[in-house]
């Protein structure tokens, strides 16, 4: 059983539900488990994203031309983060930078979470986005990444959150699989609100 107290807790992912790309179904399964214990805001791009009960999903339409969208995006990261306690951004440029401005102009402590590979390799091949991750890096209060990508963690010289929980649901599960992954979560929520709390 966890023992921190109740947050405000705001994330930023550029992928949710209806997306199968990772981290989109992380982020909605993260959010459910989240939603006991504390108050959980996701922010994310789409147009009709999945609800989940006693979770607030706001989204910025993904028609609208880029710079619009991301305009958008930081605005209403910028008002959602007044009230939060802690922000969590999913790595990704469209909202690493949203992530960055609202904990800068409203001093709210953000957590950088890099597990999309394929978001962290486009932000290699160009510079503004590279210096976008540069720069939320330098300001985060934390930047975790999960045992999957020990490379970048040996790279950024960046503290590792155990694999994140995972089943197929095209693979038939076993009671025991189905046992592992509700333990795995345990364990995964319980670094993640240390962290939230102590940076």
């Amino acid at each position: 059983m966890l023992n921190f107290g109740p947050m405000k807790i705001l994330i930023l992912s550029p992928l949710y539900p209806p997306d199968i790309a990772d981290p989109a179904p992380y982020i909605k399964e993260l959010g459910k488990r989240l939603r006991d214990r504390h108050s959980v805001t996701i922010l994310t791009y789409g147009n009709i994203p999945e609800k989940v009960e006693g979770v607030r999903i706001i989204a910025t339409s993904k028609f609208k031309p880029l710079f619009i969208r991301i305009a958008l995006c930081i605005l209403k990261a910028v008002y959602l983060a007044f009230p939060a306690d802690i922000i969590i951004v999913q790595n990704g440029a469209s909202m690493e930078l949203p992530g960055l401005l609202a904990s800068i102009i409203t001093q709210t402590p953000m957590i950088l979470k890099i597990d999309d590979m394929l978001g962290h390799s486009r932000s290699s091949d160009k510079f503004l986005y590279t210096m976008i991750q540069r720069w939320t890096i330098c300001s985060s209060v934390t930047v975790i990444t999960t045992s999957e990508n020990l490379q970048i963690a040996k790279i950024l010289n960046i503290p590792r959150v155990d694999k994140k929980p995972i089943i197929s649901i095209f693979e038939p599960v076993s009671q025991n699989e189905i046992t592992q992954y509700e333990l795995s979560w345990n364990d995964h929520l319980k670094k993640l609100e240390t962290l939230m709390h102590h940076g």
